[in-house]
């Protein structure tokens, strides 16, 4: 498994704040490739197609369900025009596997996702961290990514490992990183908490704060969508594992796993991972300096 940062709860909770429920959903064009098999919209499947049985909510569709936007793990603005993208090629990896020649996704809240409360769906692959909370209403595969924790700053910041912690920090709340900043990193000054990605990082550029800690590919996007005005000065090794998430008690979580698995040993959640996500985030996160709490 790569030892990379992902976007999992933090982000992936609360990019998706304010969000309703929604409804929209989009499948994968049903083409054909060279061997016959079904593909994937932009995705490069490998393994065996059909090696392994999944039993769906819909026959010849696997359906997952995710919080949109998501860039990098979902591209594209609506589920009908996502092609491609690290969370979806993941999934039409399952899918090639499993024998199933379709992909639907449906967009829904974060909220909504995490809680059980969306019904009619085969898995969501959306960088989860599992937690005790969650297992409570759904299932989970073991870890596909393990994820840390990134520290933004602007662009003319010197904050470093030991002077961050007179810094004033944005965090955001309920976060792996909230916990994190105010039960270990213990800054001089009361971190500030946010509700959403979006305030925080207005708060960095408005210098009201000096620093945001979130997950690292989550800072690694927004560095790389602002540009010049902030960079990610390192990551702490906090954080968690993401896993595919299923309905509570899925016939399908023991085959998603051992595919899981599969993909793990043959190289392809790497290959995946790099081919689809990498280039989103502007640089590979193993290459970030790691800080440690002194």
């Amino acid at each position: 498994m790569p030892a990379i940062t992902s976007r999992a709860a933090g982000l992936l909770g609360v990019t998706a704040l304010g969000l309703g429920l929604l409804t929209a959903c989009g499948g994968s064009d049903a083409g054909t490739a060279a061997d016959g098999s079904p593909s994937y919209g932009e995705c490069k499947v490998s393994g065996t197609y059909g090696a392994h049985k999944l039993t769906t909510v819909d026959s010849g569709v696997l359906t997952i369900q995710a919080a949109l936007p998501a860039p990098g793990d979902y591209n594209g603005d609506t589920p009908r025009n996502v092609r491609s993208g690290y969370s979806y090629c993941l999934a039409a990896e399952i899918a090639h596997r499993a024998g199933i020649p379709r992909l639907e996704l449906t967009n829904v809240s974060f909220d909504a996702l995490v809680s059980g409360r969306t019904k009619d769906y085969d898995l969501t692959i959306y960088q989860l961290y599992k937690t005790p909370e969650r297992e409570k209403v759904a299932d989970f595969t073991d870890p596909y990514l393990n994820v840390k924790s990134g520290v933004l700053v602007r662009s003319d910041s010197t904050l470093d490992a030991t002077t961050i912690k007179d810094a004033r920090i944005g965090i955001l709340l309920g976060s792996v990183q909230d916990r994190f900043v105010n039960e270990q990193l213990k800054p001089a000054q009361q971190a500030r908490q946010y509700q959403s990605i979006n305030d925080m990082i207005t708060a960095l550029r408005a210098r009201q704060i000096d620093a945001v800690v979130l997950d690292t590919t989550l800072v690694m996007l927004n560095a790389r969508q602002i540009g010049d005005a902030v960079k990610v000065a390192g990551q702490y090794p906090v954080g968690g594992d993401a896993a595919i998430m299923l309905p509570k008690g899925s016939a399908n979580t023991a085959g998603v796993n051992t595919i899981v698995g599969e993909m793990r040993a043959d190289g392809t959640l790497d290959r995946v991972f790099k081919e689809q996500f990498q280039p989103f985030l502007g640089g590979n996160p193993d290459d970030l300096p790691e800080w440690s709490v002194s």
